[in-house]
């Protein structure tokens, strides 16, 4: 995998940020990545039960959780460098939703009965939820339940609640229950799991999240779906280059053809400039400066049209064998090709963008449309 110590030169990260970068890679390493990947591939959560509990027992689902409720109290830079290095891996594992939007979900919008209930069974490993921040236009608030329908879930069906966002933008933590009925989705991402949601007077407990909760929530989630492809396609290259340097052709190694050359380099430019504007990205976005939602924007967005050239780039220098199962490319390649449709596309980013930089008219409650995943 990709050398730590020159992937973190010039991001500054502190020593305990170090070590934990380290722990955790050592820890995703003890099992070859592809194989884990493939045996839940091919059987499902079940087969990665073990590997979750020790990353539970790492202390993972207790990072965002404040100390007062049993946490960690960390920072959303340690989480940006976890999610980093669950895509260098491929792996299976849960985070984005499960250990670090609805933790900090609850944090800041929930009530205090609500923190005494959900927090501290989340940082023990004892609650795992599914969550999804978009507004589901199938999904109505009538009383005290929900009715309709919740589409493209990640990190469900198996799960023992869910954060959801009804047609009017209001969120609800949904409890496992009879009344909410899981369909499971096969998609082009093997590495991990999504499912529709089906509500018939589910029970559910409404959060009150304001404006600037829902932007940092929203810029969050961007931020470690661009952590996620940033160590993806670190994986994707260092593949590519260690191929090129082993595989021979006209008797000597492919890596030394000037087209793989110029390649090769192009696209470690490109992923450099990337992997900076993450990084300020991310340290924005932990020091909760007034930037972080442009600039998370902005890395998701930059990210996702780097990913497809770096996939693209990686599959021409392995040749025909970048289209097999064995080479194990297409784990790394399809998990960046989910990432780009997840909170939001590039084109829809790029207009945020120059709304939020002045450029354009930000768009009206009427122009604007739920994105689909």
């Amino acid at each position: 995998m990709i050398d730590l110590a020159a992937s973190q030169a010039g991001t500054g990260l502190s020593a305990d940020q170090r070590m934990l970068q380290e722990a955790l890679d050592r820890l995703l390493a003890t099992s070859p990545p592809l194989e884990t990947t493939r045996i839940f591939a091919r059987s499902g959560r079940g087969a990665v039960k073990a590997t979750e509990a020790t990353f539970a027992a790492f202390g993972a689902p207790a990072m965002l959780v404040p100390e007062a409720f049993g946490g960690h109290g960390l920072g959303l830079l340690e989480v940006a460098i976890v999610a980093r290095l669950l895509g260098q891996h491929a792996s299976p594992l849960r985070f984005m939703g499960c250990h670090a939007l609805a933790p900090w979900a609850i944090a800041l919008g929930g009530d205090p009965a609500q923190h005494h209930r959900w927090l501290p069974a989340i940082a023990a490993g004892g609650c795992r939820l599914a969550a999804s921040l978009r507004p589901h236009p199938g999904l109505s608030w009538r009383g005290r339940v929900l009715q309709g329908a919740a589409r493209n879930i990640p990190e469900a069906p198996d799960c023992d609640a869910a954060l959801l966002v009804d047609r009017d933008g209001k969120a609800f933590l949904v409890p496992a229950q009879p009344g909410l009925r899981w369909t499971a989705l096969e998609t082009v991402d093997a590495t991990r799991q999504f499912a529709d949601a089906q509500l018939e007077d589910a029970q559910a407990e409404p959060l009150v999240l304001d404006a600037q909760a829902w932007q940092q929530l929203t810029a969050l989630e961007r931020l470690l779906l661009a952590a996620d492809s940033l160590g993806a396609c670190e994986s994707l290259l260092d593949l590519a280059v260690a191929y090129a340097k082993e595989r021979r052709q006209f008797g000597r190694p492919i890596g030394s053809f000037q087209a793989i050359k110029h390649l090769c380099a192009d696209l470690v430019a490109a992923l450099e400039l990337a992997r900076s504007l993450f990084w300020r990205a991310a340290r924005s976005l932990d020091a909760g400066t007034g930037e972080a939602a442009l600039l998370c924007a902005q890395a998701k967005s930059q990210l996702d049209e780097v990913s497809r050239a770096v996939a693209r780039g990686a599959i021409e220098v392995h040749g025909a064998m970048g289209f097999t199962d064995a080479s194990g490319l297409h784990f790394w390649v399809n998990r960046t090709v989910v990432n780009r449709s997840l909170r939001d596309p590039p084109t829809q980013l790029r207009r945020e963008i120059a709304a939020l930089s002045g450029w354009l008219r930000p768009p009206q409650p009427s122009e604007s449309t739920p994105n689909e995943h």
